[in-house]
């Protein structure tokens, strides 16, 4: 896989400076361009496929090597893929190729200059305090760029990925309610289930308990229920309640005065939950 990206990018993850030049990948979902960016003192780092821009966006506090942004980069691509229903193009045509990843410079200044365009429009887009990072990421990939010949990036995508663009709306009528029922994936587990994990997995104490042998790496629900059961410390046994109580309130119940002793990352974790960087929703329940 190609990651190709900015020297200021390469200087916070510590990676040379001096980039070598890559050549196209032959899969072209698995050549992606980052770029570093600062809006309102907050740093964010938008990565876009080079062959057709679609991007996704997500901060830069906290990345400070190229195992972390890695990392932080395939999820949101996966996140911002599995949206548009592209998680099987994602699993059967991305993960093969992330065994051996590169880091490159861009491939042209076509694709630096529109990237740059896109995170003009990225700023203005910001200025809202209303939108969290993929409405942002979603509108970019609505954007119409002379580097696609006047395609919008997402459109552009989905022809590579061999699927047929569908309109997204912008936002639906105040007196329409959306609904969807969960379905299950390519694993059996339910749409609720996956955003549950994906929800878990910004917790720090996810992390450790997944290096630590004491959850799976693809842990669910079941998972943690069964843990709950064990001996844990203090702080684990809060960490891990409130997980649980967002999964199924009425059964876990949780004081909002026990994040008052969580870390620096289950805070940031706990933030984005309520205002719906995460989950979309604000505060959302399952």
């Amino acid at each position: 896989m190609h990651l190709r990206i900015t020297q200021k990018l390469a200087k916070k993850i510590k990676e040379p400076v001096k980039l070598p030049a890559l050549e196209a990948h032959p899969e072209p979902l698995a050549d992606w361009t980052a770029n570093l960016f600062i809006h309102d003192r907050t740093h964010y780092i938008i990565c876009s496929n080079t062959a057709t821009l679609y991007s996704c966006l997500f901060f830069g506090a906290g990345i400070t090597d190229d195992s972390l942004f890695i990392k932080s980069a395939l999820q949101r691509i996966r996140d911002i893929m599995e949206d548009d229903g592209l998680e099987e193009a994602y699993l059967q045509r991305i993960v093969p190729h992330t065994g051996g990843i590169c880091f490159g410079k861009a491939l042209n200044r076509r694709v630096t200059s529109s990237i740059t365009e896109q995170i003009y429009l990225a700023k203005i887009l910001l200025e809202d305090p209303k939108l969290a990072l993929y409405q942002v990421a979603e509108k970019l990939n609505k954007n119409i760029l002379s580097y696609l010949d006047s395609k919008k990036p997402r459109d552009a995508f989905l022809e590579i990925c061999g699927s047929k663009a569908e309109p997204l709306p912008d936002q639906l009528p105040p007196n329409v309610l959306k609904f969807e029922k969960p379905s299950p994936g390519l694993t059996g587990r339910s749409r609720d289930e996956k955003l549950w994990q994906k929800f878990a997995k910004t917790f720090d104490l996810t992390e450790r308990m997944v290096k630590g042998d004491r959850l799976p790496d693809d842990f669910y629900p079941e998972h943690a229920v069964q843990l709950f059961d064990e001996t844990l410390s203090t702080y684990e046994r809060s960490v891990l309640s409130f997980l649980l109580h967002v999964w199924n309130r009425y059964e876990y119940p949780f004081e909002l005065s026990e994040v008052v002793g969580w870390s620096e990352q289950n805070l940031r974790a706990f933030g984005k939950w309520i205002t719906g960087q995460t989950l979309r929703e604000p505060c959302k329940y399952f």
